[in-house]
Order: C-alpha cells, then structure tokens, then sequence
C-alpha cells in the first residue's frame, strides 16, 4: 500500500493526502510491528497517455496484425520492454501491465511504437498531438 504524505518546511512532520486512509491502515495494524519506507512517489502515467494508448495504437496494430485489443497491449509491452522466460520456458514480456509504468516509461513506449510500427508492420500510427486534436 502506498500512502502520500508532503512533509512540512521543518521536515517534523506530514500532511496526509488521505488522512482517513492512513488511520484506517494504523487501526489495521494496531499492537503489530511494521516497516515503513520512505520515499519520493512515482509519478503513474497519465490519463491522456492510456486513453490514446489503447485509442491508436493497441486499437489500430490489433486491427492490422488481427489480435485482440489485450493481446496487442501484451505483445507491444513485450517488443519494447523485453521478455523474460517464464516458469515452463515460454517467454512473457518484462513489463506485463502498463498500470505500473511511470510517465516516463510510458512516453518511451508511445515513442517507441510510433517508430517501430512503420518500420516493423508497415502501419503509421497518428501520434498522441494529433490524437488530441482530434478528440
């Protein structure tokens, strides 16, 4: 679980985001020992990034190459992120969700399958600009 706190200028203390979240998880775990880390949160991708993700290009390549919308999202995380062999050796992709990628990592697969796309399939993709001009 991931709660977000922003610490005061004194660095003495925090304001919860969730203060309600953060009770209910101290209440859960009340007399017990816990570990807490700390760290800077990542920044998740953004709205705009999945809705054209799944819009264009997982739309248009599942189209083209005849998957299913979900086998296209599996098969793109996999050219771009890599595979790894999985328990019976059959390979599955590094990155399996793109829920987790950060806004970063979720640009660099946008700006990977507007590249790759052409040159791999035959199949130009609008980019994310244009998209949105368009919506």
């Amino acid at each position: 679980m991931e709660l977000i706190a922003q610490v005061n200028e004194a660095g003495t203390g925090v304001k919860w985001e969730s203060p309600a979240r953060f009770r209910a998880l101290l209440e859960k775990h009340a007399g017990k020992r816990i570990a807490v880390a700390i760290r800077k949160p990542r920044a998740k991708r953004s709205l705009d990034q999945n809705a054209y993700w799944w819009a264009v290009p997982v739309k248009v390549l599942a189209d083209h190459c005849g998957y299913t919308d979900n086998q296209m999202h599996y098969a793109l995380l996999g050219e771009c992120f890599g595979y790894v062999a999985g328990p019976t050796a059959v390979v599955v992709p590094v990155k399996s969700s793109s829920s987790e990628l950060s806004v970063e990592e979720f640009t660099k697969l946008i700006d990977w399958v507007l590249v790759w796309a052409p040159s791999e399939l035959g199949c130009v993709l609008q980019s994310l600009a244009e998209w949105q001009a368009e919506v």
